[in-house]
């Protein structure tokens, strides 16, 4: 049998709150939904990620980082992830409903 398709969706943010919320909402309706989301707050200095990240609660977690750019944020993300694989999704970025799943008949295809 196929291994397990264990994901990790990496966000990287700045300043975005307003927006977050549907973003983050697409990724925890997947049909295949991921392991853990990591959504990296790129050293916004006022905004409410903080907030809406931690009121959604588990698999979603905060990682803060002081601002170095999306490339630096997702590398943050990438480091604070333990699933196997990881989908990046910038913070602006809506999925659709079997994004993660189809990614994962792609990787049971060609697991190297």
């Amino acid at each position: 049998p196929p291994m397990p398709f264990v994901v990790a969706a990496v966000v990287p943010t700045f300043n975005r709150a307003d927006i977050l919320g549907e973003t983050l909402a697409t990724i925890l309706n997947q049909t295949h939904r991921p392991a853990e989301v990591v959504v990296v707050d790129d050293g916004a200095p006022t905004d409410a990620t903080e907030l809406l990240v931690k009121k959604l609660g588990p698999p979603v977690k905060y990682v803060r980082v002081p601002n170095g750019g999306p490339s630096a944020a997702r590398n943050a993300g990438v480091a604070a992830s333990s699933a196997e694989w990881v989908a990046f999704c910038d913070d602006d970025d809506l999925w659709t409903p079997d994004y993660l799943a189809r990614a994962s008949t792609l990787v049971a295809a060609a697991p190297d």
